[in-house]
């Protein structure tokens, strides 16, 4: 039996092999042009069959059928409670920003243009903002999470970082890339990250009676 920490990794790390798997797989089959719609075809079709089996799971049982779902809904473990219509979109969203990254990587390779390591860990975090935001679609009780309206807007505009950046570095400006990319996450980071610091340092500090 696995150690709890390896088998806490594989959980947090298992949902993103399903469909990163699936996109490189139709970039060695098809070409990067078709490959993309026919993933996102592959991942509405396979939520949609996940949403259906799970539909008829009787409550507080473990059968095959919750096996399937998990499959087919890599993403529902980490998402809570929520209808079922959300559990699929939110679904579709995780697996599209983890095929996104595939095809972004394997384009950037055709061209030989693949990217320095600051861009990388920049897109990076934009890959974990877009999986944040696609599980608080089931999760408007999450502290400080966005609504559903407001979570797909944020989704949106970070898709939007990744496409602007990406262009900025494909006409030889990485630095610029970088800023645009993970710049707006970074900013409203840093006070959170500055307070804690402020709270651990003073932590260290403050004497027991």
């Amino acid at each position: 039996m696995l150690p709890y920490r390896l088998r806490w990794l594989f959980g947090l790390v298992s949902p993103l092999l399903l469909p990163g798997a699936a996109a490189y797989g139709l970039t060695r089959l098809l070409p990067l042009p078709w490959a993309v719609p026919a993933f996102l075809v592959a991942v509405a079709a396979v939520a949609l069959v996940g949403c259906l089996v799970l539909r008829s799971t009787a409550v507080q049982q473990i059968t095959w059928r919750n096996r399937v779902a998990g499959r087919c809904l890599p993403f529902a473990q980490c998402m809570g409670g929520g209808t079922l219509f959300q559990v699929y979109w939110s679904s579709v969203l995780g697996s599209t920003a983890v095929g996104g990254f595939v095809f972004l990587f394997v384009y950037l390779h055709q061209r030989a243009a693949l990217p320095p390591w600051p861009l990388a860990v920049a897109w990076g975090i934009d890959a974990l903002t877009l999986l944040f935001l696609a599980t608080t679609q089931t999760r408007l009780y999450r502290h400080s999470a966005p609504t559903a309206r407001r979570g797909r807007w944020f989704y949106l505009a970070v898709v939007l970082q990744i496409v602007v950046s990406t262009a900025l570095h494909l006409a030889g400006h990485p630095w610029a890339a970088t800023v645009v990319a993970a710049g707006p996450q970074i900013a409203l980071l840093t006070p959170m990250a500055l307070y804690m610091l402020a709270v651990l340092t003073a932590g260290s500090k403050a004497r027991w009676r």
